[in-house]
Parts: C-alpha cells; sequence; structure tokens
C-alpha cells in the first residue's frame, strides 16, 4: 500500500514538474496536460531529473525517455538498447557531465 501511494506521488509530481510551468513567488501557474501512454514508454515514471540544457530526463518502469524543453517532443532509446528496457530508478550527473 506504501508503494502504491509512494509512486502516486511520484506521477503527480513528476506531471506538475513536466509539463506545468510554475513562476516562482506568483499565484499564476499553468499545468499542460497530454496523453502520457500515448508518449512514454510506461505511466509509471519511477525518476526525473531535469538537465541544464532543460531536457527532462524520465526513469519508468520500461525504460529511459527524454522530454524536449518545449515538452512537446519526446524520444526513447532504441529498442535494442538496454535503456530501452527494464526499470530506471536512478538519474544523475556524471563526472564528466553527462546523464
Amino acid at each position: 500500500m506504501k508503494t502504491t501511494i509512494r509512486q502516486a506521488w511520484r506521477v503527480v509530481l513528476a506531471a506538475i514538474m513536466a509539463f506545468g510551468a510554475f513562476t516562482a513567488g506568483s499565484e499564476n501557474f499553468t499545468i499542460k496536460r497530454f496523453e502520457a501512454a500515448d508518449l512514454l514508454p510506461s505511466t509509471t515514471v519511477k525518476v526525473f531529473f531535469q538537465d541544464a540544457d532543460g531536457y527532462l530526463w524520465l526513469g519508468t518502469t520500461d525504460g529511459l525517455c527524454r522530454l524536449g524543453p518545449d515538452r512537446r517532443t519526446v524520444t526513447v532509446p532504441p529498442a535494442d538498447s538496454p535503456l530501452s528496457k527494464g526499470e530506471i530508478r536512478v538519474l544523475a550527473y556524471d563526472g564528466d557531465g553527462g546523464i
């Protein structure tokens, strides 16, 4: 039960951060919605990470994907890549500045 609630909160937070624009110090914000099931490898997001270029990387239960800064472009690894299969739980910069 705790795991399910935790996963639900992660999805909600990912959706707010990925698809909404929030202006700090202001009461105005906008949330944009799109059908994640049509674009993402899985609707269960385990981790998300925004890089310095504005790309949002999502680790799902079925692989990795990247949303462009416009939040309309989704890129997934090739089908034969290890990153296109399996659960992605951690995303971070490495020592060389790569993800």
